[in-house]
């Protein structure tokens, strides 16, 4: 934004620029109001809540200005999520349960590779809930350094003021008031000079960065999107004005040949050797800080009833279909699984899995 040179009162203008700099403000309207001028300017300190400014006729040849904006941010609201607590589980009663669930796999006969994995995957799953203590974890809104002490005194500022409300007396509650906000303000700079510096001491950003999410004063998603000159708002339009722009790269199917691809591989990939001991030996060397997948199979009971779950999963991989799949990766979900869990893409063909 910028006044241009001929104009009659330039340092005024000049002035109200200086100004809204100076505040941190920033003009949103961009469309002209009379002719090919911006006389109208609309400022925000908070340029991501407006949604849409634009000019429409009014009187005479003036367009008059409207804009479109949020009063305060909005954030989505996660679904709680299931977190298990397996420092209380009771792993002997799971051990057991494991190997019974792995014995019952390998002399189950008849059944084809998607009903097994799918008795695995549920068997697993049955184990976990019933052996293992669980928790909702919801995500924390509130600032960081919010503790005990800070919701005891807004609870009884809140009564404070509903009985202030009542009795039309209102010196105490204002009183509490000023204390909480100093307390308030003490609470934050203890948190500030202790816990962010000796974070960035140990070189742990985590508390310094958990600050600057606190302090967000910015919309949270998918901004508004706009389809043919019309701006939508909604999650379920918004959806599918992405859905339509990222399908649209795509190539669609014509039912022709396929071409053929210049480099050719001369040997096709033999045949995999997956042994019991190899499936337990890489079971019992998963990562147990990564989350869980879209099987919600845990690697912390994977890895602690490796012994018992491995003859299980490595008859279930060396059956007629299975060992068809595993030679192009993610066909199924029992594929998926072994190449998630067990790695193995990176095992050479050549030897069993696990063998170094």
């Amino acid at each position: 934004m910028s006044v241009k040179l001929n104009a009659s009162d330039r340092h005024v203008q000049q002035k109200l620029i200086d100004m809204s700099i100076e505040h941190n403000l920033t003009q949103v309207h961009t469309q002209p109001t009379r002719e090919d001028n911006i006389l109208d300017l609309v400022f925000t300190n908070n340029p991501s809540l407006t949604k849409s400014s634009i000019s429409i006729p009014g009187i005479s040849d003036h367009a008059m200005v409207v804009t479109d904006s949020d009063i305060k941010p909005f954030y989505n609201i996660e679904k709680p999520r299931k977190v298990y607590l397996y420092s209380k589980a009771n792993w002997d009663n799971i051990s057991l349960e494991c190997s019974k669930l792995s014995d019952d796999l390998v002399y189950m006969s008849g059944p084809n590779v998607e009903m097994m994995w799918e008795r695995l995957k549920t068997g697993i799953q049955s184990i976990m809930d019933t052996n293992i203590p669980s928790k909702m974890f919801r995500k924390r809104n509130t600032v960081p350094w919010f503790n005990r002490t800070l919701k005891k005194m807004m609870r009884r500022k809140g009564r404070l003021y509903n009985h202030a409300k009542k009795t039309k007396q209102w010196i105490e509650f204002k009183c509490y008031q000023k204390m909480c906000k100093k307390e308030f303000k003490k609470v934050e700079i203890n948190y500030i000079n202790k816990t962010i510096h000796e974070g960035l001491e140990n070189n742990n950003s985590k508390p310094f960065w958990r600050y600057l999410k606190s302090k967000r004063q910015d919309n949270i998603g998918t901004a508004p999107l706009k389809q043919k000159g019309v701006l939508v708002n909604e999650g379920t339009g918004k959806a599918q004005i992405l859905l339509e722009q990222f399908s649209s790269v795509f190539t669609r199917n014509t039912h022709r040949s396929l071409p053929v691809l210049e480099k050719q591989y001369k040997y096709n990939l033999p045949s995999l050797c997956i042994t019991t001991p190899g499936v337990e030996k890489l079971l019992s060397k998963l990562n147990t800080s990564k989350a869980m997948g879209p099987d919600k199979i845990s690697n912390v009971i994977l890895k602690n009833c490796a012994r018992q779950l491995a003859p299980a999963a490595c008859y279930h991989a060396t059956g007629r279909e299975t060992s068809t799949l595993l030679r192009t990766t993610g066909l199924c979900p029992s594929c998926q699984f072994y190449v998630r869990h067990l790695n193995i893409s990176s095992a050479t063909s050549a030897e069993p899995f696990g063998k170094e």
